[in-house]
């Protein structure tokens, strides 16, 4: 590693020699989704953090709602970390797509190990 604050890493491949079926254990373990209750929960705070259009408590209730439904595709901790960090960079409520993005960025080796083992 260098002290060179341009320095900079990119995984190139990786190589999985033995323990397939404990490599895709931990990993499945690793893609499951948060309880709808936790994301609803972690969603109201980023509401409360952020701006948005007003709404009234029903279509609030929606709008959280959907957004639950939709985040039981990615993994809980990426879910989670995407939402809590959002607040600390965004002053706006986010459209779906811009968390689904910073979701997927931190589960990029998680893909990239998947795919090679399937």
């Amino acid at each position: 590693m260098s002290d060179d604050p341009a320095w900079s890493c990119e995984l190139l491949g990786y190589c999985i020699e033995s323990g397939h079926s404990e490599a895709r254990r931990l990993l499945d373990a690793a893609m499951l989704p948060a309880p709808k209750a936790l994301i609803v929960k972690e969603l109201t705070r980023l509401r409360l953090l952020t701006t948005a259009r007003s709404a009234d408590d029903s279509e609030l209730s929606g709008i959280l709602a959907v957004y639950a439904d939709m985040l039981t595709d990615y993994p809980a901790d990426a879910a989670i970390a995407a939402i809590r960090r959002w607040p600390r960079e965004h002053k706006f409520w986010p459209a779906f797509a811009e968390l689904a993005e910073e979701i997927w960025k931190t589960c990029e080796f998680r893909r990239m190990i998947k795919d090679a083992l399937e």
